[in-house]
């Protein structure tokens, strides 16, 4: 897949897709406005081509009319039809991930209006006004702008449904997101789906960092390009863990670079080459946000994962449950944004180990902050091994819970893994090593 730096280039793109694939018509005017295009004549033509969807629905537009529409309104820009349909069909790229182009031209239009309004204040305290209104026009036209991109307003059922059935008809009966490795948790999941906030938790030794970092790496081999914000742990401790965790070599062993097969370690950066790492410190939610869009921009993304969520710097004089709120609130919309999943580990409180003289299984209310993942996240697995407390009890041995705690669309419940802590990987309970 291509990705372009140029504003003009997505919108293309996106004209040429209405052109070409009436199927994807729905997806495109509902979400997209006329006002979102930079070029003036590629903003005319998809008011035009919007305006005639509109009146047609919910038939599909005819070749005939779009060309028809088109040739009036470029007669008169005074723009020759021949050369603009070349442009458009043999020259503008035509998009393999339309969700990204379209969400490419919003942001570069929120570009826009933001530098606008900058421009538009500057001036406004050059020539004298006072720090107030130019304060409150500020504000009245980013809450505009927020207001925008709220998709338009609005969608018609028939809309929804149209997407929907679409889905279904080009379903292949697999999961509809990405796969794990780990069955009973993706077959509880359906994978990890675009949009969706998934949170894993645990205390402190439990192997919440190891298990998200296993499947981001089961992700990968399955041909998905992540990233993973690493918060906590740093590049050669992460990397041997990873080398360990991939070609079974005791950690340990591997640490003090006793090795019994170079050739497997050194064959594993080359495996996973679609898997980055970005092992800065310190950043806050903004930060965060911020270094996922800027690689986003230049590469394809499916999945992101952050570790972890106690560790990010929370400034600012607000109550730390309000900004952690405010933080979860922010990694579901970028996930809804680039439509992948995100994955946010984060710690547990110890409760569970204080109830009574039993440790028992994790519970949503021992999350730190509780309230506000339980509200955004889809779904919520809890770590517990048994083993950390009763070490003596072989039938604890390598034995993990986890308890399904919210599943948004699905079942709650719980599963056994096996964690092989020596090298560093999780694995499925009584089935062959993934």
């Amino acid at each position: 897949m291509t990705y372009l730096s140029e504003g003009k280039d997505y919108e293309d793109g996106i004209l040429n897709t209405i052109l070409s694939f009436p199927e994807d018509h729905p997806k495109i005017f509902n979400k997209l406005q006329p006002y979102h295009f930079s070029s003036n004549l590629n903003c005319k033509a998809y008011g035009t081509l919007k305006a005639l969807y509109e009146q047609n629905k919910p038939d599909a537009i005819s070749n005939t009319a779009i060309v028809a529409e088109l040739c009036t309104l470029l007669k008169s820009q005074k723009v020759d039809w021949r050369w603009w349909a070349k442009h458009l069909t043999q020259d503008a790229p035509l998009p393999a991930d339309i969700e990204f182009y379209m969400s490419r031209i919003i942001r570069n239009y929120n570009k826009r209006r933001i530098t606008e309004v900058a421009n538009a204040a500057t001036k406004k305290i050059e020539s004298g006004d006072n720090p107030e209104t130019v304060t409150e026009y500020t504000k009245s036209e980013f809450d505009k702008l927020e207001k925008e991109n709220v998709c338009g307003g609005p969608v018609n059922f028939f809309d929804v449904a149209v997407n929907c059935i679409e889905g279904l008809e080009n379903s292949d009966h697999s999961l509809p997101g990405i796969e794990t490795g780990y069955i009973d948790f993706d077959n509880k999941i359906l994978g990890l789906r675009g949009g969706d906030l998934i949170v894993i938790a645990g205390r402190p030794g439990s192997g919440k960092t190891t298990w998200a970092t296993n499947i981001c790496i089961q992700a990968t081999r399955r041909g998905n390009t992540g990233l993973i914000n690493s918060l906590e742990m740093g590049q050669y401790r992460l990397g041997l863990r990873i080398l360990a965790s991939e070609t079974g070599c005791d950690l340990y062993n591997l640490t003090r670079g006793i090795v019994d097969d170079w050739h497997s370690v050194c064959d594993i950066g080359g495996q996973l080459q679609n898997l980055y790492i970005d092992f800065s410190t310190g950043l806050s939610c903004a930060d965060v946000i911020g270094r996922i869009r800027e690689f986003s921009d230049t590469s394809h993304l499916d999945f992101i994962m952050l570790d972890y969520l106690q560790k990010m710097r929370f400034p600012g004089a607000e109550r730390h449950d309000i900004k952690v709120g405010n933080a979860t609130g922010e990694f579901k919309n970028i996930a809804k944004e680039l439509n992948i999943p995100f994955i946010l580990i984060s710690q547990l409180s110890r409760a569970n180990e204080k109830d009574g003289r039993k440790v028992r299984m994790p519970r949503i209310s021992d999350l730190k902050d509780s309230g506000s993942i339980e509200q955004d996240a889809d779904v919520i697995a809890l770590i517990h091994r048994p083993e950390m407390y009763d070490p003596d009890n072989i039938e604890n041995q390598n034995m993990v819970d986890i308890g399904l705690a919210k599943n948004r669309d699905g079942e709650t419940g719980r599963f056994k893994l096996v964690f092989r802590k020596n090298i560093n990987r999780f694995e499925n309970y009584e089935s062959e090593v993934i």
